[in-house]
């Protein structure tokens, strides 16, 4: 049977970080005037997260909604969403949440700064977070920062063809 939830302020330890690593994605979607500047960035971290425990044993169901919700609210996200997706054989439910506010992703921000990431998802946050500084100054509107904002976009997730571990070199073991 799994422990019960750790119910420590958030911001004082690295689970969250470990969590988004396993669960989380960042993303960015980009819209361009017709001389390639950009008009309008979003960029968010997501997690989603099944919506009970997968090892129902008999009289034991665990619903991950507290957790998404202390993640929430640590974050300052108003909701979690309820997402309901359907596979080959079986109907999934799941949770979601989003930093889509300026405020929850600056959290973020700060969070991992304190408490870094360690996979590969490392390096697409230093692209997000990125693009995120680049949006909050309104540097997009210039025609090497739009570039740029591409540029580190296209090289998120599946499309980065380089990784560089460096990263590791600090790993904690608080």
């Amino acid at each position: 049977m799994p422990l019960g939830l750790d119910k420590t302020y958030l911001g004082s330890n690295s689970w969250l970080s470990g969590f988004i690593d396993t669960d989380g994605n960042f993303h960015c979607e980009v819209s361009r005037d017709s001389k390639g500047i950009c008009n309008k960035i979003k960029y968010y971290m997501r997690i989603t997260q099944r919506a009970s425990y997968h090892r129902v044993e008999k009289g034991f169901n665990v619903s991950y909604l507290p957790v998404m919700e202390d993640i929430s609210k640590f974050l300052a996200i108003t909701n979690v969403t309820t997402i309901t997706r359907k596979r080959e054989n079986f109907i999934e439910h799941a949770y979601g949440i989003s930093t889509v506010s300026k405020n929850s992703s600056q959290i973020l921000i700060k969070y991992l700064e304190v408490w870094p990431l360690f996979s590969s998802k490392h390096l697409d946050y230093l692209n997000w977070s990125a693009i995120a500084e680049i949006s909050i100054n309104k540097r997009y509107k210039e025609l090497s920062y739009s570039e740029k904002v591409i540029f580190l976009k296209g090289s998120m997730n599946n499309g980065r063809i380089s990784f560089n571990w460096d990263h590791l070199k600090n790993f904690y073991t608080k």
